[in-house]
């Protein structure tokens, strides 16, 4: 978002960096003041309470995502909770300073386009959920949580928890153990002490169809 905007700019702007552990929150729904959140390292998860007040995994933000724009210039509370997956590294940027970077114009076109991302990644994470199979949901929110990159290291192929994958599919803890079962005797992934890293993606994505 802010690739085209003058060092000047971005030099007048502060932001305080916070490093948060797994499970900590770096932002609360329903937060009237809360800050403009800039994923540095590591990854988060955006969720919010529906009415009945479950807690549903909305998308999980990696490295050079954000979370709070909507809010910011609707001058609206916070619309989701973002808490951490994993070792964080986070930028936050106050209301008032992100405003006014807003106010650039490379950056508003940029903003544009982010939030136009972020409406179509909400309406996938949408259709994941209204899928009949609890195990094609867990593999769609695997796959969204690792979004493929040229050059991509072995971190960025770990896979979320499996409590964050539970929240995000809206599965049981039991149910993402079972399928991380069933990925790892397909080649899908494979296990490290506690952590799962992706193996082969053209594997995951095929299970999902057949799922």
């Amino acid at each position: 978002m802010f690739a085209d905007v003058s060092d000047d700019a971005l030099a007048r702007v502060k932001v305080r960096f916070a490093i948060f552990e797994a499970g900590d929150v770096i932002a609360h729904h329903g937060d009237s003041d809360s800050s403009l959140v800039l994923v540095v390292s590591g990854r988060a998860l955006a969720s919010r309470h529906s009415e009945n007040g479950r807690e549903i995994g909305v998308a999980f933000l990696n490295p050079g995502d954000s979370s709070g724009e909507a809010a910011i210039l609707l001058n609206a509370p916070a619309m989701f909770s973002v808490v951490a997956v994993d070792t964080v590294l986070a930028g936050l940027m106050a209301r008032t300073e992100a405003r006014r970077l807003f106010a650039e114009l490379n950056v508003s076109t940029a903003l544009l386009r982010l939030l136009a991302g972020k409406l179509e990644r909400i309406a996938d994470n949408q259709v994941v959920l209204t899928l009949p199979s609890a195990y094609a949901r867990i593999y769609s929110v695997i796959l969204s949580a690792l979004r493929e990159e040229h050059g991509e290291t072995e971190a960025q192929r770990e896979l979320p928890s499996q409590a964050a994958i539970a929240m995000a599919a809206n599965v049981s803890r039991e149910t993402v153990s079972r399928a991380m079962r069933i990925l790892a005797t397909h080649g899908a992934i494979t296990r490290e002490g506690r952590r799962y890293h992706l193996a082969n993606r053209s594997i995951l994505r095929a299970l999902v169809a057949q799922s």
